[in-house]
């Protein structure tokens, strides 16, 4: 037999759930749309690995998803694919070139506008690095690089009651812990808040589901506002009492 050889690349990839993370199933098979959007992250970094069945696997998942009940997580999906050249795409049959309509005397010949700058404009501006909102499900949540390793004065400030409001345990657990060496090993319990305020966007991420990145800085500011207004109405307190001291002091 002679003739042309043509391969073609199999329309169903075969699946293998068990070459993917546990907790990444978990989260593909969760009622939650917030968990199964941030596990699109993980399928997208498989899509690129060298083993063809994980990539498969990945990219199976995420066709899947595509036709999700929840329109953000499909969105996501789509642009998973878009973004690593996996979703099929179909060129529009190019056109014939557009003559130049003969001018009457005395009139300006204009060509048509170049679109091309736009189009490729347009084109930069929608490649984006596709990031979904994963607070919330603790060490699989990806931290933002808005919030990634800011200072968290709410955490620094109140401590306990701000890991109480933001669901961050570990800073409760530590606060208490620092709080008694306060008077007696100072640096110690220093050392423990600055942990705190170094860490807080960190853990609050992590242990409390936001809206949005915006969301979480605009509570975060209110913890901020909250812990210097207790700091001033402390040091108004304590003037105050020194105050009393003195004076009673003086008619002693």
């Amino acid at each position: 037999m002679e003739g042309k050889i043509f391969l073609a690349r199999n329309p169903h990839p075969v699946a293998r759930p068990d070459l993917l993370p546990q907790g990444l199933l978990e989260a593909l098979e969760s009622t939650h749309s917030w968990q199964r959007e941030g596990a699109i992250i993980g399928l997208s970094q498989l899509l690129d690995s060298n083993d063809p069945l994980k990539a498969n696997t990945a990219r199976f998942y995420l066709e899947k998803l595509v036709n999700d009940d929840s329109r953000k997580v499909s969105l996501a999906a789509q642009r998973a694919l878009s973004r690593t050249g996996h979703e099929e795409r179909t060129s529009p049959p190019p056109q014939p070139p557009s003559r130049p309509v003969p001018s009457e005397p005395g009139q300006v010949h204009r060509e048509p506008a170049n679109n091309h700058g736009t189009a490729r404009q347009r084109g930069k501006n929608s490649f984006q690095t596709l990031s979904p909102n994963t607070s919330g499900q603790g060490k699989l949540a990806e931290i933002p690089e808005e919030i990634k390793g800011k200072w968290n004065w709410g955490a620094f400030l109140l401590s306990g009651i701000w890991g109480i409001g933001n669901n961050a345990w570990i800073a409760l657990t530590l606060a208490l812990i620092a709080s008694p060496f306060l008077f007696f090993f100072p640096l110690v319990s220093m050392g423990a808040f600055l942990f705190l305020g170094w860490k807080g966007n960190e853990w609050a991420w992590r242990s409390k589901q936001w809206d949005s990145v915006e969301h979480f800085q605009k509570v975060q500011k209110k913890w901020k506002k909250w812990g210097f207004t207790m700091i001033g109405v402390l040091g108004v307190l304590f003037l105050f009492l020194m105050v009393i001291i003195i004076i009673i002091g003086a008619f002693a």
